[in-house]
């Protein structure tokens, strides 16, 4: 389920321009940056709880304020996948989420999972079952997140999207806003509107 609703938003997230995928709304994490967090949570709740892996971490997940220290946990701050890559990530990710939940017995679910002592996220014991419902609470509510600015994009005049009227200017995923500047003259073109940061949903 929660793979075909990706499936159906990565679909239309590719119907605007590329630097798009790299843009943060509001100071939000770009559509890229938040597949790369997502591949992060499944490291934590289901390859670091669930199977015990000591160093479950791959170098481009994303962690947000709270960690200080990426590097500690084998991440790469520095790190700037294209989405492609993240996504092919993504699916290696599902797949393995998919494989536990088909082979979940009752017992299984009720099995209490102790965190490597390798430094990572958590710290304290959890259930498989409890592991599970963060993984798809987490995709449920990125993907809630993902539509919102998908919206914001998608209300922009099309003429500001159309590929040759307009280049993105962004200084890799890490940028907090894009610099759009436009190709056409003032005589042909009216000027973009400025926009204003709304309320956050």
């Amino acid at each position: 389920m929660i793979e075909g609703i990706w499936a159906g938003t990565v679909v239309r997230a590719r119907m605007l321009p590329e630097a798009v995928f790299y843009e943060q709304v509001e100071g939000e994490w770009s559509f890229v940056q938040t597949h790369r967090h997502l591949v992060l949570v499944t490291d934590c709740w289901l390859r670091r709880m669930v199977k015990g892996i000591a160093r479950p971490y791959h170098p481009s997940g994303l962690g947000g304020s709270w960690l200080t220290s990426p590097r500690r946990w084998g991440l790469d701050p520095d790190a700037g996948p294209s989405l492609d890559q993240v996504l092919e990530l993504r699916r290696e990710r599902m797949d393995e989420v998919c494989e536990v939940i088909a082979g979940a017995t009752a017992e299984e679910l009720e099995r209490n999972c102790i965190p490597p002592g390798t430094p990572g996220h958590p710290r304290k014991d959890h259930t498989v079952l409890q592991c599970l419902h963060v993984v798809l609470k987490e995709e449920w509510q990125h993907h809630r997140y993902a539509i919102r600015d998908l919206e914001v994009i998608e209300k922009r005049p099309r003429w500001l999207l159309a590929p040759g009227d307009v280049r993105i200017s962004l200084a890799g995923v890490r940028n907090t806003r894009a610099r759009w500047t436009t190709s056409v003259s003032a005589t042909t073109r009216p000027r973009p509107p400025r926009y204003t940061r709304r309320a956050p949903s």
